[in-house]
């Protein structure tokens, strides 16, 4: 039964052969793991046969292939453990190692250069490859795998594991008869193995191609070698050293550090400037955080840079806000709230410091206690007060009164740059031109200077009709009124006159002679329309119309 399911498989085998030779035959222009062995046959003589190990790769190309870097790696047949036959390296960056088209490179243990006298293979290995099951790999200068051969029970071939050689054999890739074969490569390691005796041993067909390498590619044109006052970044690119005295490269001047002769960087003097907390806000009167603030004064006659000072939160000065990189022009403010700087003014107690990068302490804030709802801590006239008139990045206002407070308050808004304030009704008017921007008046007007409009010019006296008699012109309107003093005094110049009375009651005379005097004077003024109204009268009468 054992013997008639051998027969099964052996025919299995040679059908799955034969189907393969009757397909077009892959063919990868790569290098190739061309030939293993594991052992060497015992007609060498010697017990240790089995460590005379020895392996060839084979440049399947018609064109050199640079293998500088390239490895040969073995792994068990598990693939667990690995180990590095040897790689190709050159000492010269500028060396490349070629290995030419269609020729081998080999490597061999150290018991088969003895057993092989006049071989000398490119890489020799300590021994130690499996003689029934592992997996060889071919590895270029990036670790990256070009080829792999499993064979035996090696868990990971390519695709299924090639047949383990017996004892005095090896495995060698298929490939054609010829004297340059083309060797086959159809990624399954049973189909492109077969077993066969080592017939020749190969020459080297490595050689060496001394290769320009461009130092620096990120530097125009061919750098042969790093030039002088330049290194290397962390990816390979050149970078002038700004600082040759400061280790590693510095591509720009370090914080801190200033260059006087272009190549030494030597330390800054550290920034000292006094600087002024000048007011600050503990307690809005809404919610605290976003609304608190610090204001800080620059009372130096040039810009100071704030970058590295230090606000410290007393009474212990162990919480601090390092100033972030901004300039302050002289005689500036500028305020941090406390959502930037992390700093919470106590609503009881405390106090604030400003340190210069120094060191040194520039500026101490006296401490307060219990501020009220928006009133801040401001250095006014030389000394440490609360104002209820908050000025952030200002100057600095002193407290007032309640009453004085609602005033300003209520104060009218500012008038507008073409207004000002009119003295009588505190109103905003429009400022009054001068007089050279206004437009010319009208023939017969001038300018009234108390209105600045135009009005008709007066005219004279002499061009007017004349009064009547008993008138005379009012100067101020230009025109006809009775004349002062006339003849027969008006109704309206008529006084009372004092009499004596008999008995309590004026005297009847005189009564009856001041109501003549009015009728005359009404007959007087009226004695045209009298005389009109009488001639009307007689010429309705009969005898005069019949005459007529």
């Amino acid at each position: 039964m054992i013997k008639g399911v051998q027969r099964l498989c052996g025919t299995g085998v040679a059908l799955l052969v034969v189907f393969s030779l009757l397909q077009p035959v892959p063919v990868n222009a790569a290098p190739l793991i061309y030939q293993l062995q594991t052992g060497a046959s015992m007609s060498f003589g010697n017990s240790s046969a089995a460590t005379q190990e020895y392996l060839s790769i084979y440049n399947n190309g018609d064109q050199p292939v640079d293998v500088t870097g390239w490895c040969v790696s073995y792994a068990s047949a598990s693939d667990a453990t690995k180990t590095e036959l040897g790689c190709l390296e050159s000492a010269d960056m500028r060396i490349h190692i070629m290995l030419d088209a269609n020729s081998s490179f080999t490597l061999a243990s150290s018991e088969f250069v003895l057993a092989h006298s006049g071989f000398a293979p490119d890489i020799i290995f300590p021994s130690g490859i499996s003689g029934s099951s592992g997996h060889i790999r071919l590895l270029d200068k990036n670790q990256l795998e070009v080829d792999r051969l499993g064979y035996g029970s090696a868990s990971n071939p390519e695709l299924s594991a090639a047949i383990s050689p017996s004892l005095g054999l090896i495995l060698q890739r298929v490939g054609s008869s010829e004297q340059i074969p083309v060797l086959v490569d159809t990624g399954n390691n049973f189909l492109d193995f077969t077993t066969m005796q080592l017939s020749a041993l190969p020459a080297s067909g490595l050689y060496e191609e001394i290769v320009e390498v461009d130092a620096c590619p990120n530097i125009g044109g061919l750098q042969v070698e790093l030039p002088a006052g330049y290194l290397y970044d962390e990816n390979d690119d050149c970078h002038f050293d700004v600082c040759a005295n400061i280790e590693a490269l510095q591509v720009t001047i370090p914080d801190g550090y200033e260059s006087l002769d272009s190549e030494n960087c030597t330390l800054k003097p550290r920034e000292n400037s006094i600087l002024s907390i000048t007011e600050l806000l503990p307690n809005a009167a809404s919610a605290d955080t976003g609304n608190e603030f610090v204001e800080i004064y620059n009372p130096n006659d040039r810009p100071v840079q704030l970058r590295g000072y230090l606000l410290q939160l007393g009474p212990a000065f162990t919480k601090s806000f390092v100033l972030p990189e901004q300039i302050l022009q002289s005689g500036g403010y500028t305020i941090f709230s406390d959502t930037l700087s992390g700093l919470v003014l106590p609503n009881t107690t405390g106090s604030l410091r400003l340190v210069a990068p120094a060191g040194n302490v520039v500026s101490v804030v006296d401490s307060y206690s219990d501020p009220k709802d928006n009133e801040t801590w401001a250095f006014i006239n030389g000394a440490w007060q609360f104002t209820n008139r908050p000025t952030p990045s200002g100057q600095n206002l002193p407290a007032i009164a309640p009453d004085e407070e609602l005033a300003v308050s209520q104060a009218p808004s500012p008038c507008r740059a073409d207004q000002e304030r009119n003295p009588e009704t505190n109103r905003c008017r429009l400022i009054q031109l001068a007089s050279a921007n206004l437009v010319s008046c009208k023939p017969g007007q001038e300018r009234n200077p108390e209105t600045n409009r135009c009005r008709a010019i007066a005219q004279s006296t002499s061009a007017l009709v004349p009064c009547e008699e008993g008138q005379e012109r009012n100067p101020e309107t230009n025109r006809c009124r009775k004349a002062a003093g006339s003849e027969v005094a008006g109704i309206a110049s008529i006084k009372d006159i004092e009499t004596d009375s008999v008995g309590g009651k004026p005297r009847w005379i005189l009564a009856i002679m001041a109501v003549v005097a009015a009728l005359g004077y009404a007959v007087y003024e009226w004695r045209r329309e009298i005389g009109r109204f009488g001639a009307k009268i007689l010429a309705k009468l009969p005898g005069k119309s019949g005459s007529a």
